[in-house]
């Protein structure tokens, strides 16, 4: 078994996307990677119509600006999670909003592990796990989420990601999760949860991943 709090090393391959080195010579593909390059074409489309909307420029300030604002979340998130912090000085406000509008479901679960590095020797994929534990007394996979706006149209791949974290973990931690949680807050001030049986979205998965290797067949 793996050390639960390893952190792999992972970086971005020219034409291929992010990688987390594994061991000596061997690497894999990160998840999210392998779901934003498999996504239906109709999302894609509409993704694309979105960035021309706004320009390549803005749509890579609005695309960084999300992901910096999302690891803030996710640092208070964790810090809450495992040592019951509630006060976050210095952190954005708009932050401490998605904190405070997640923080009922939070208070649903018992956190084991947070921010895991995990990998898959079987399905030759890698990723972090945002937390491991129980949501409402169930063993979950959980994943939180910050968007424009809380609804179920941005969450399909997510289920499909948070799957593989459930494979990545059973497979390194021997952890079985019964299901997958994502909680989501948007900007908004909109806020849900989704929870759903990863046993649902086994076979996309494992599709999307042949397809992935597929697009790169030389690339590993």
């Amino acid at each position: 078994m793996v050390e639960v709090n390893q952190t792999l090393s992972k970086y971005n391959k020219r034409g291929v996307g992010r990688v987390y080195r594994i061991r000596e010579g061997v690497e894999y593909p990160s998840v999210t990677t392998i779901i934003n390059q498999t996504k239906d074409p109709k999302d894609q489309e509409g993704l694309d119509k979105w960035k021309d909307s706004v320009g390549l420029d803005v749509s890579k300030w609005i695309a960084g600006d999300s992901m910096r604002m999302g690891t803030k979340v996710h640092e208070m998130i964790e810090s809450y999670l495992m040592f019951g912090t509630t006060k976050f000085p210095g952190y954005p406000l708009l932050a401490n909003a998605h904190f405070e509008n997640m923080k009922e479901y939070l208070d649903k679960i018992k956190a084991q592990h947070t921010e895991v590095s995990v990998f898959s020797d079987v399905l030759k994929i890698a990723g972090t796990c945002d937390c491991i534990g129980t949501y409402e007394e169930l063993p979950s996979i959980i994943d939180f989420k910050t968007a424009s706006k809380a609804v179920e149209d941005y969450v399909h791949d997510y289920m499909v990601q948070a799957t593989a974290y459930t494979i990545m973990v059973e497979e390194r931690m021997q952890f079985r999760a019964s299901q997958i949680v994502i909680i989501m807050s948007g900007r908004n001030n909109t806020k849900n949860v989704w929870v759903k049986d990863p046993t649902d979205y086994i076979e996309e998965l494992k599709a999307r991943i042949t397809k992935y290797y597929q697009l790169h067949p030389n690339a590993f």
